[in-house]
């Protein structure tokens, strides 16, 4: 075969091999992938996402290239980041017991006009030591700073979430009563580790009380 011919074939497999990878792994593990940055300030930013704040513990700022011109932005700017139809807002995490807040992105389950929001903060195995998916969630109230959220294991909830819990809502009396009783669907016990369970029973929960308050109106 003609050495002169591989060359084309050669340079485009150089070519490939230099191009960056795009992958959205979580909301924190992000490569080139195209995205939606809302900024604190009401401005929008479009361009490639990439975000490393999984794997990177003191980095404060997130990358966004827009024509080969990256640029950075800190996280404390961004009021959120879109792609597709799904919403990511920075929060302020206790993700491990006991362990120091952390802020990354969480994935907003809830409407925008939700009394109470609810997150999920989803990582990849490949991320962790015990080569498991990590899948939290968290809420916030209508009283919270912009980045503040309990978790499941917060002491606003957790032990006794019925308890806490149906004083929360307590301006909802009918839906207060349910969560106090540990009634099917609006409890889950303290040492669940279903995700899913978690997910259903806050859903319900927030919708309810959502609905109630539009009742009040």
């Amino acid at each position: 075969m003609n050495p002169f011919k591989l060359i084309p074939i050669i340079c485009i497999i150089a070519f490939a091999g230099c191009k960056s990878i795009s992958y959205f792994d979580s909301p924190n593990n992000v490569s080139k992938h195209g995205g939606i940055i809302n900024m604190v300030d009401g401005t929008q930013k479009k361009g490639l996402l990439t975000i490393t704040l999984e794997a990177a513990y003191a980095v404060n700022y997130i990358t966004l290239t827009n024509e080969g011109v990256d640029e950075r932005i800190l996280i404390d700017s961004i009021h959120s980041y879109a792609v597709g139809n799904d919403l990511y807002l920075p929060k302020q995490l206790s993700v491990d017991f006991d362990s120091p807040l952390r802020l990354l992105f969480v994935k907003r389950l809830t409407p925008d006009s939700s009394r109470i929001h609810l997150y999920e903060l989803y990582q990849n195995n490949l991320q962790r030591d015990t080569r498991e998916d990590l899948v939290l969630y968290f809420i916030s109230l209508p009283s919270f700073e912009r980045l503040e959220t309990w978790g499941m294991g917060n002491k606003n909830l957790a032990p006794n979430f019925n308890l806490k819990m149906s004083h929360i809502v307590a301006d909802c009396p009918e839906l207060s009563e349910k969560i106090y009783n540990k009634t099917k669907g609006y409890f889950f016990p303290q040492l669940t580790l279903s995700p899913v369970i978690k997910k259903e029973v806050l859903t319900k929960i927030i919708d309810e009380y959502n609905s109630c308050a539009t009742k009040r109106k």
